[in-house]
């Protein structure tokens, strides 16, 4: 009904990444970069479906084009040296933890 509205295209790329439809989940999670650029979740969405699909470079690129944007996001930071296996911290760092962890409503 609203081509433009963000949770459902998060949505809809969060079901079909589960259904093994990486290429269509991107395309959804490409759309809501679109509409918003600094959508933290489409982008690591973005990052992860093309780690797991075997596209590690193109998984890769989205993550850095992402950290270059957002120097100090420690998420961005954490997927992408999972990725490329680039300074790879000996465990998560304070900031990925807290901030991964307050998509589950917690506050730390």
């Amino acid at each position: 009904m609203d081509p433009e509205h963000i949770d459902a295209w998060t949505n809809l790329g969060i079901l079909l990444s589960g259904s093994a439809r990486t290429e269509q989940a991107a395309v959804c999670y490409c759309k809501v970069i679109t509409l918003r650029p600094k959508h933290r979740e489409a982008r690591k969405l973005l990052g992860t479906g093309a780690l797991r699909s075997g596209r590690d470079r193109q998984g890769g690129g989205d993550l850095q084009q992402w950290l270059e944007e957002e120097p100090d996001n420690p998420i961005a930071r954490h997927m992408l040296a999972a990725c490329n296996g680039e300074a790879v911290p000996v465990r998560a760092s304070d900031g990925f933890c807290r901030d991964d962890l307050r998509q589950f409503g917690g506050e730390f």
